[in-house]
């Protein structure tokens, strides 16, 4: 069975641009952006918690940061707080979406780990590559959320708890 490529509606994208605008973001977060793109990259407190993990697309000389919609707005504040008077403009970007799909012809692999399956950044509702059908919109969840756990890839603002722990640190009994 074929999966259809599919828009991600829990992920938003900002823009970044203006003058040097790799060299502000390289001096933020946890990856190097200077080099090839896309890279997944967060951004920490002083003491090196996370505060927002994202990826990072270049599009001409600006940047765009593919992050949870919910903390996109938050994210904007934080990245404005550390501007300063650089002129530098910080702001969601509606007219492109993020969209996956399993398929090996479709945009880049996601950098956080190949198995997740393929990303790009297109209007929304754009078909994939190959597809005569636009991407379908799932209403809440993203279908690589379900993806991700087996993994151990989560998102910084992804719970977990009850049945759902990672069990990366439990010890197994011996027999």
């Amino acid at each position: 069975m074929i999966m259809p490529a599919t828009t991600l509606a829990d992920r938003a994208l900002l823009r970044l641009s203006g003058e040097d605008v790799r060299g502000f973001v390289q001096g933020l977060v946890t990856s190097d952006v200077a080099g090839e793109l896309p890279v997944w990259t967060g951004l920490l407190t002083p003491q090196g918690k996370c505060l927002f993990d994202f990826i990072v697309w270049r599009d001409g000389d600006d940047l765009l940061l593919d992050c949870e919609a919910d903390a996109a707005d938050d994210l904007v504040k934080r990245l404005a707080m550390y501007r300063l008077r650089r002129p530098i403009g910080i702001a969601r970007d509606p007219q492109l979406a993020v969209h996956w799909s399993k398929q090996p012809a479709d945009g880049s692999a996601d950098p956080r780990l190949a198995a997740l399956g393929r990303r790009w950044l297109a209007a929304p509702g754009e078909p994939a590559s190959g597809d005569e059908q636009p991407a379908r919109t799932p209403a809440r969840a993203s279908p690589i959320a379900a993806r991700v756990w087996p993994y151990g890839v989560l998102q910084a603002s992804c719970p977990v708890r009850g049945s759902q722990r990672l069990r990366s640190t439990e010890r197994r009994a011996g027999p």
